[in-house]
């Protein structure tokens, strides 16, 4: 006499009302209940109790339902022979045991060093494009650059004469002399907020052949203006901020340029050259850490669905997944990873923080050049054909050990 009691919906009986939704859980084509399910009189009377069944159901479907059509009648059975007579609402344990256990079947790849390093680095690489992407289309959405009639404003403050001839450099936020700029280039003192590379530059030819005095009377008239001037470890340079503007004022003998280049010599006549950049935008920041987030868990999840679904191909298939996954992972780490790595180690020795950071990843997709473009094409291909995966399960193996709702699926 078999004392085991088939749950409904399962070997063909009707569900409970309302029960009928899941189909993972329903018939099994009359396939025999699994070894040791038929029965133990050790455990008594079982519980027979709807309410009881549809509870468990309820929190089955925590799991993929892969692992429902797979696993589901043999955990509910478990579930309910272990259950006393009586019993209507699942133990705290159970409940709280059953939704970790479909977190970990729905968000952790299958076992093994190797599916976890793979997950790993699928989520990096995804996590660097996602922040190389949001931070690159925040920083393009900002305004970086001041109007040409501001900064002609601002040159005739500090000129004391009306300034003319505005030049618009629209600068490189991804170049190296700019990304993970704290001040300016070189130690210029520069302590308020952090420029934007682009700047519209005006420069006056003074007659004064003093390049100091002339940087001290554009300072007096900027503090005049209302405003805030740094000290400056060189000579002929300081930075002011006031609102929405950033400027470098530089003295400059004779045809010589703001980067030192040009010819000077000695009795030259000075130039004052001013340099109005906007604030780099901080937004950016924010924006960079967002697309790493989001890109991270969409790279973790992506590979731990591939590697499960993996099991389910034909060998050929399975080959060709396994081949295009691991090559376009250890190019994706060769080109992008490691650049990135790197670049966010340089930056964490340099104290404080500044927009221009969160373009790291930008930078470092940008080096990779058409790389990346392979890279891309290449875990994408491998999401492809793990899409080709049969939707037959895969047989799965017994559960070890007595608790069921932690065995080992790889489906």
């Amino acid at each position: 006499m078999n004392n085991h009691r088939t749950p409904d919906g399962v070997n063909g009986d009707p569900a409970p009302d309302g029960m009928n939704g899941d189909p993972a859980l329903g018939g099994v084509n009359g396939d025999p209940a699994p070894d040791g399910m038929n029965g133990d009189p050790a455990l008594g009377d079982v519980n027979d109790d709807p309410a009881l069944e549809r509870a468990y159901r309820r929190l089955l479907l925590a799991y993929p339902r892969r692992f429902r059509r797979d696993r589901g009648t043999e955990i509910l059975t478990t579930l309910l022979d272990a259950a006393p007579p009586g019993r209507r609402r699942p133990t705290t344990w159970d409940a709280v045991d059953l939704l970790v256990g479909g977190i970990r079947a729905r968000f952790l790849p299958p076992p093994g060093a190797l599916n976890a390093v793979t997950a790993t680095l699928a989520a990096l690489l995804v996590g660097i494009g996602g922040a190389a992407a949001t931070g690159w289309l925040g920083w393009q959405a900002s305004t970086t650059m001041p109007s040409a009639q501001a900064a002609a404003a601002t040159a005739q403050t500090a000129f004391g004469e009306p300034a003319t001839d505005p030049v618009a450099d629209p600068g490189d936020p991804l170049d190296q002399d700019w990304l993970g700029m704290r001040t300016s280039p070189g130690d210029e003192g520069n302590t308020g907020p952090h420029p934007a590379p682009g700047a519209v530059q005006l420069r006056l030819r003074t007659g004064s052949q003093d390049p100091v005095s002339v940087l001290a009377g554009a300072r007096e008239r900027m503090v005049a203006a209302g405003w805030r001037t740094d000290e400056s470890a060189a000579d002929n340079v300081f930075w002011a901020s006031k609102g929405d503007q950033v400027v470098r004022v530089t003295a400059l003998a004779g045809d010589r340029t703001p980067d030192g280049g040009g010819s000077w010599s000695e009795g030259d006549p000075v130039s004052l050259m001013v340099s109005v950049h906007s604030p780099a935008p901080g937004a950016v920041t924010v924006l960079a850490l967002a697309g790493l987030l989001a890109g991270a868990v969409t790279g973790w999840l992506a590979a731990a669905w591939a590697l499960h679904t993996r099991a389910r191909h034909r060998s050929r298939l399975r080959v060709a997944t396994l081949v295009l996954g691991l090559s376009s992972l250890t190019l994706g780490v060769t080109t992008v990873l490691l650049p990135a790595l790197a670049g966010v180690a340089g930056l964490a020795s340099i104290d404080g923080w500044s927009p221009h950071d969160s373009l790291v990843a930008a930078a470092a997709v940008r080096g990779a050049g058409f790389l990346a473009y392979v890279v891309a094409l290449g875990l994408a291909g491998t999401a492809v054909l793990a899409v080709l995966a049969p939707a037959t399960p895969a047989p799965a193996g017994p559960c070890p050990g007595p608790n069921i709702r932690w065995c080992g699926w790889s489906p």
